[in-house]
């Protein structure tokens, strides 16, 4: 049967009712084979930094590209002096758009080489990585915050990813795992720092604070910063629930409390939460209307998520993207799990990755440009 979608230059375009938010997304297209977590410059300059793995060592390596996809350049290979060269991505540009954080593996550490474990240490999930900000030309890197190497692959293996620049580039917040082992993933906590440039990058390590809100839960996640930098946009494990039922929400970096957004329905995984810029509501991506496999610890085999939006205060949720859907026009047949995204600096687009499963083929990460239309009551 002859299909009305192409998974490489069709544009689609949706038609979607109009609810109260009146948000909809009014066209997507794919600019990237083979990207991983992408991050779009907030400097107006229409780049987007992006990991990709290497076909020649596996690592990760961090890229930047233009907005409709050209001109990918790699900036970890070759790496910047001192920087090491195993994984690094997971991006997070200084507003200035001159410099980009990221994290990176050791060069040295008791996972590299070993199948089943140095996985852990690609960008996604951090372990046995270190903070470090790269010129956006590739020329320098600074290490900001380095993690203690393990002795051996049987002591805890510290990590941190998900680091983000609040608007004005004085402060970032990232997710770190000190130690611990409790819960599925492990012992995640959120810290934010102050940041400066002068006299060399540096994060001051006495202004360091560690965020463990709603001690039932393991997990804390943290994905960026509300639009006047008092909040952090987050996900975690609040009600105790397994990880893979993860709810989304907004820490207040004054008092440390947590407001969930999304305590229901329960067995739905949500996460990826950004404010949107200047606006009154927030998209993040779901598995609701799915059905969750707790007995699978291979989630990316059967794991199914679109993005959805919703307001400040938790009402008004809804779907923008059918992904999954057999019924709409970006349906495939694939497993689809839309994940982190990036929104341009007016909130009129954002970039996300896409990781597609086709039936007996291992999974394949895309980067996407979604364009919006509509306004936000």
């Amino acid at each position: 049967m002859m299909r009305a979608f192409s998974l490489f230059s069709l544009i689609v375009f949706l038609v979607i009712p109009k609810a109260d938010a009146q948000i909809t997304i009014q066209q997507m297209h794919k600019i990237a084979d083979n990207g991983g977590r992408c991050a779009w410059s907030p400097a107006g300059d229409d780049r987007i930094a992006f990991d990709r793995k290497n076909p020649r060592d596996g690592y990760y390596d961090l890229w930047v590209m233009n907005a409709d996809g050209s001109n990918p350049i790699c900036l970890t290979d070759p790496s910047p002096a001192g920087f090491p060269l195993r994984h690094a991505g997971n991006p997070s540009w200084h507003p200035s758009g001159k410099y980009i954080l990221v994290n990176a593996e050791k060069q040295a550490n008791p996972a590299v080489g070993k199948r089943a474990i140095e996985p852990y240490c690609e960008p996604g999930i951090g372990r046995n990585n270190d903070l470090w900000l790269i010129a956006a030309d590739g020329s320098r890197a600074w290490l900001l915050w380095e993690n203690p190497t393990p002795k051996s692959i049987f002591a805890p293996q510290p990590a941190l990813y998900n680091a983000r620049f609040n608007h004005d580039g004085t402060q970032i917040a990232w997710t770190h795992s000190p130690k611990g082992s409790r819960g599925t993933w492990g012992d995640y906590e959120i810290r934010v720092a102050d940041f400066s440039l002068e006299p060399t990058p540096h994060i001051n390590r006495k202004s360091v604070k560690t965020y463990r809100p709603a001690p039932a839960g393991n997990f804390h996640e943290v994905h960026g910063w509300s639009p006047d930098d008092r909040t952090l946009d987050v996900s975690g494990n609040w009600r105790g629930q397994p990880e893979y039922d993860q709810d989304i929400g907004v820490l207040d970096l004054s008092t440390g409390d947590i407001v969930n957004l999304t305590p229901t329905p329960v067995h739905t995984w949500t996460e990826a939460v950004h404010s949107r810029p200047g606006g009154k509501s927030r998209i993040y991506m779901s598995s609701e209307e799915y059905t969750l496999q707790y007995d699978k610890d291979k989630w990316w085999e059967w794991l199914k998520t679109d993005y959805w939006v919703i307001r400040p205060d938790g009402t008004g949720r809804r779907r923008l993207t059918y992904f999954n859907d057999p019924a709409h026009a970006e349906y495939t047949g694939d497993i689809v799990n839309v994940a982190q995204f990036s929104w341009n600096p007016d909130g009129a687009k954002f970039c996300g990755v896409l990781n597609r499963t086709r039936p007996g083929q291992r999974g394949a990460l895309e980067i996407w440009v979604f364009e919006l239309a509509g306004r936000e009551k």
